[in-house]
């Protein structure tokens, strides 16, 4: 489904043995995970490093691979969502890997994000969050699963969802199969 991969080993002579582990691995996509501040922090901040995701994804192209990018950022910068400065100023091929749950997270309509970037949503962290129990499960919480289904297979160009579960609420292996049971049962009602 792919890897997050640091910035760091994706950039200058970092790249080729980055490539190299992961095509030995079978794995084609690489997801940044996180960025420096200073690559976020303003307007400018956001556009250059669209323009290294473009470059990368050229790079990793040639390679059969891909690059994206991993959204946590919800906070407006200037009266616009740092989201959209980056995904409006890379091409298609940069993957939009989506969190449901930091969405929520910050009181943000997943939905209507998703449907903004049709294509974008290769790879997708599906996370619960619910406003009234914070051990909430895949499917037990306010994130309408069923209506992102849709719009994933309809419009994103959704290849892979990842499950997302790190609440604690029991141990690890048993909250990923109670949150795996739950998306089955939602992908059967879908």
């Amino acid at each position: 489904a792919g890897a997050h991969t640091d910035l760091e080993l994706i950039m200058g002579e970092q790249l080729k043995p980055t490539i190299d582990f992961h095509q030995i691995l079978g794995n084609h996509t690489l997801i940044v995970p996180w960025l420096p501040e200073n690559m976020r922090n303003s307007r400018e901040a956001w556009l250059k490093t669209a323009d290294l995701f473009n470059d990368l994804a050229d790079k990793l192209a040639a390679a059969g691979m891909r690059i994206g990018y991993h959204a946590m950022e919800f906070e407006p910068i200037d009266g616009e969502m740092p989201w959209d400065i980056f995904a409006c100023a890379t091409r298609p091929e940069v993957i939009l890997q989506f969190d449901t749950g930091n969405a929520a997270d910050k009181n943000i309509d997943v939905v209507s994000f998703l449907k903004k970037y049709p294509d974008r949503s290769v790879t997708i962290h599906l996370k619960e969050h619910s406003a009234s129990n914070p051990n909430a499960l895949i499917g037990e919480g306010d994130i309408p699963f069923k209506e992102i289904i849709r719009v994933c297979r309809d419009i994103g160009g959704t290849e892979w969802f990842i499950l997302e579960e790190e609440k604690d609420a029991y141990p690890p292996l048993v909250g990923a199969e109670k949150s795996y049971k739950n998306f089955i049962n939602i992908l059967k009602s879908v």
